[in-house]
């Protein structure tokens, strides 16, 4: 604020300094003008109207002096004009930076604003919902354990893209360390995590969190080709990624969930890609977690979680 007003006083100081050398050099050209006017007296009057030759000498020195002095006077202040000139446009290309930062800090304030209604939304949310909240972190473990080694694994048959593997445990089956009934859904290559959305092909989807929770529960941009495990339209419950909850739930390993949590209005789970079918179970707090995986070829693995195979 106070560069801001400095500028506009220096400024208004730079345009009244401008009228002023306007001014002068307007009264100098004209001092000009009759400096020459009187340099081209003819000589012999000024020699008339001298008392003596020392008056006479001292006349005709002083014309010559005065329009000197004038003309170096006058180059003076044309110059002193240019220099503010350009001291003007300096300010004026300050003030307008001074504008435009006071534009981009209005910007940064408002999003701040929405960011703190935002995380005041979630916060109601979350305390409004604890035991679902608790539940949720110890369905993270679970899965983690699950996939990284917690389960034993027992093949059932070959499968191809498209076939029924199982349905999505519901509560009267014990679904295990789960929130509700659903189906984790997870993909590794070569023992590493992948992102669902680059194999999934485009689906009809929507999610069972409000728009306001989007970044804490995350959202999901399928682009691959691989079929769904589940039956259109699918209602997603967690994305994968590093959103709200996998940061702040501390059972994801480095903050990513590592999967895509769904269901639909059927629970027939299908198998994405042609391969060899297992199943297992992994004991929990609440019971068992139910799962199956699909071994593909080139090293790719297909998980489903919180399903019972047959």
């Amino acid at each position: 604020m106070d560069l801001e007003l400095d500028i506009d006083t220096t400024t208004k100081k730079i345009s009244t300094l401008s009228d002023s050398l306007n001014k002068i050099a307007e009264v100098l050209i004209n001092r000009i003008v009759a400096t020459y006017q009187a340099g081209r007296v003819h000589p012999l009057e000024i020699l008339l109207s001298s008392s003596n030759a020392s008056n006479l000498l001292a006349r005709l020195n002083y014309l010559k002096i005065a329009r000197d002095h004038d003309k170096k006077l006058l180059i003076n202040v044309q110059q002193a004009k240019s220099d503010y000139a350009n001291q003007k446009e300096i300010f004026e290309a300050k003030k307008k930076k001074v504008e435009a930062l006071k534009l981009q800090l209005e910007a940064y304030s408002e999003n701040l604003a929405q960011q703190k209604v935002a995380k005041q939304q979630l916060l109601i949310a979350t305390q409004a919902d604890e035991a679902t909240y608790q539940q949720l972190l110890a369905q993270a473990r679970a899965e983690r354990a699950v996939v990284f080694g917690g389960g034993v694994d027992s093949f059932v048959r070959d499968v191809n893209q498209g076939d029924t593997i199982g349905f999505v445990a519901s509560h009267s089956v014990s679904p295990g360390c789960s929130s509700g009934a659903h189906l984790h859904f997870e993909i590794q290559k070569e023992g590493v995590v992948q992102n669902p959305n680059d194999y999934l092909r485009s689906a009809s989807f929507s999610y069972d969190y409000k728009e306001n929770l989007y970044s804490y529960f995350g959202t999901i941009n399928p682009s691959g080709d691989l079929t769904w495990p589940l039956n259109e339209p699918i209602v997603i419950h967690q994305g994968y990624g590093s959103h709200g909850f996998a940061q702040t739930s501390g059972y994801y390993s480095g903050g990513v969930h590592t999967g895509i949590d769904m269901d639909s209005s059927s629970s027939t789970v299908k198998a994405v890609k042609s391969g060899k079918l297992y199943g297992g179970s992994y004991n929990c707090s609440s019971g068992k977690l139910y799962y199956g995986k699909v071994i593909h070829d080139s090293g790719l693995v297909t998980w489903y979680l919180h399903v019972a195979v047959n």
